[in-house]
């Protein structure tokens, strides 16, 4: 049993777990380190991604030394987004949608933590939840595209960096302290905020009203259950993300902007929209944006120009349905198979009509692959399987 702490401030509205405990840390005048062997005893917590790896005993600890009711502080955690956002939160290896921190000991390598310098600015600072998501790519609030790194040396951002190796704490812990350059993130400018469009700006209101409430009204497939919007969506950012086919997807819309289309850097070879640099991201969020809107004809549209076909897109048939529908409806180019149902009908209509029902003439009124001597015949087909696109259209789609 551990005494209560003697200051408990209370997490903000979407505040980050560790953003908070390093709150609480500090506001009680501990270094950040020490205070969370004390009331978190059960593991070495910043040597792990803390927001991910936070389980329900480690809650209860802090319940204890803050006096906190459990629903209060689980809402901190990323693990509030399961059934929301992902359908679990995959600790040890990646989540759709989490942004990895690339940590080595106390480090973090990649940039998978991004904040708004303005909304630090406002009242007492804080890092939101929803900043550690790939689709979150600009404030909604302030119209601006997010950072993912310093705005003066371009480190990483480490938070609960500040006090490490310090033999005391000073007066003031200001949570917005580069690890790397000592600057104040809220004051960087050596890169000037980038000022986000308002076709961006609305979508993001659009994700954010969808991931607060579960559900929306304004984007395809999230009437209902927003886990099902935010798995569909997931596909079509990997496809606009992709170096095959997505490179086409990118071409088709960046060339009607006059812009140069590049292939993103990726930084392993899994090539992972969460594992991409903001910038990259808000291109893919921008790709993304104009497939989404009018669904399902501006997606068609552009997947047709762009030679992209359901063979490109992975796990058709296990789609969300308001993905799935449209891509096997107008984008089906999977083989055909016929059903036994369907074989049956053909053997008995060419038996009462006095035909051959042998299996290669069964085959030959189904139009799929069958044998034939005859080159005048109408119903000859060219090797291979019959698709709803025909077999011409199949054929150019694979040039290039």
């Amino acid at each position: 049993m551990q005494s209560a702490l003697l200051f408990r401030p209370r997490p903000h509205a979407d505040e980050l777990f560790s953003s908070w405990l390093v709150r609480l840390a500090w506001a009680n005048t501990q270094k950040l380190h020490s205070f969370t062997r004390k009331v978190l005893p059960r593991r070495l917590h910043w040597l792990r991604d803390l927001d991910s790896s936070c389980s329900g005993e480690d809650i209860a600890d802090i319940c204890e030394a803050s006096l906190l009711p459990y629903e209060k502080i689980f809402v901190t955690t990323l693990r509030q987004y399961e059934t929301r956002v992902f359908e679990t939160l995959n600790v040890t290896g990646p989540t759709r949608w989490l942004m990895p921190v690339g940590k080595r000991g106390r480090n973090r390598l990649l940039h998978g933590q991004q904040y708004c310098r303005h909304c630090l600015l406002d009242g007492e600072s804080y890092f939101k939840r929803r900043w550690r998501l790939a689709f979150s790519v600009v404030c909604a609030e302030h119209e601006v595209v997010l950072r993912d790194a310093c705005g003066d040396c371009g480190a990483t951002i480490a938070f609960h960096h500040y006090d490490f190796g310090r033999n005391s704490i000073p007066q003031e812990c200001p949570i917005t302290i580069c690890w790397a350059c000592r600057t104040d993130l809220r004051t960087a400018t050596k890169v000037p905020d980038y000022p986000a469009s308002p076709d961006a700006v609305a979508l993001q209101r659009a994700l954010d009203v969808c991931l607060d409430q579960g559900w929306s009204d304004q984007l395809p497939g999230a009437r209902a259950y927003g886990l099902l919007f935010f798995e569909g969506l997931h596909k079509i950012a990997r496809l606009a993300s992709s170096p095959g086919r997505g490179a086409r997807l990118r071409r088709h819309f960046q060339q009607q902007d006059g812009v140069l289309s590049l292939n993103f850097g990726f930084p392993n070879r899994r090539n992972r929209v969460e594992d991409l640099r903001v910038g990259d991201r808000l291109i893919v969020m921008s790709i993304v944006r104009r497939l989404i809107e009018g669904w399902p004809s501006s997606f068609i549209e552009a997947c047709r120009a762009s030679r992209v076909t359901s063979w490109y897109i992975a796990d058709v048939g296990r789609l969300p349905h308001w993905l799935d529908a449209p891509v096997r409806l107008h984008l089906g180019d999977r083989f055909y198979a016929p059903t036994a149902t369907e074989r049956a009908a053909v053997k008995k209509y060419l038996l009462e009509a006095g035909e051959s029902a042998s299996e290669n003439q069964i085959r030959r009124w189904l139009g799929v692959r069958f044998n034939s001597r005859h080159p005048s015949d109408p119903f000859l087909r060219p090797a291979g399987h019959w698709n709803s696109r025909r077999s011409g259209d199949r054929d150019s789609l694979d040039e290039g």
